[in-house]
């Protein structure tokens, strides 16, 4: 799952907006709904924020974020690898 993807799926399980994401974390709403749509990529102190107001951990969203930036021949390589831990991590 992407990183996008993931911030996504888990505000929209904590049933709250955007704008509330925002309001929360102290992020703009329109940079939250960059994260979501991948038009951005958080550095690791807007993970950490972002891991407290949500039901993600941190280092899911790390490992997320990683994977984002592999290529295509890396992360079929090592999906499955970092799949496996980060849901030991987890």
């Amino acid at each position: 799952m992407t990183l996008a993807r993931m911030i996504r799926t888990s505000r929209e399980g904590m049933k709250i907006s955007q704008g509330e994401l925002a309001r929360r974390t102290g992020l703009h709403y329109s940079y939250i709904s960059r994260l979501e749509s991948g038009e951005r990529i958080p550095d690791t102190a807007v993970l950490r924020t972002l891991s407290e107001h949500m039901d993600e951990p941190f280092m899911s969203l790390m490992v997320a974020r990683m994977t984002d930036q592999l290529t295509q021949p890396e992360r079929h390589e090592f999906g499955s690898l970092l799949e496996t831990w980060t849901h030991q991590v987890t």
